[in-house]
């Protein structure tokens, strides 16, 4: 019995990981459109050009 819980802890550890590091990318590449977004705002570009990154600067 303590080897099967060890196990599962090693396994939902690696899942949370997993997560955590997926959650982090997501939120990198979100904040990463927000700075292009207000760059591209501030640069006299169109809202929806910066959304669809279409933006001259």
């Amino acid at each position: 019995m303590g080897q099967a819980r060890c196990g599962w802890g090693k396994w939902i550890r690696g899942l949370l990981i997993l997560l955590v590091f997926i959650l982090g990318v997501a939120a990198g590449i979100w904040l990463a459109r927000q700075y292009a977004i207000d760059l591209c705002l501030d640069a006299g570009g169109s809202w929806t050009d910066s959304v669809v990154w279409t933006c001259e600067r």
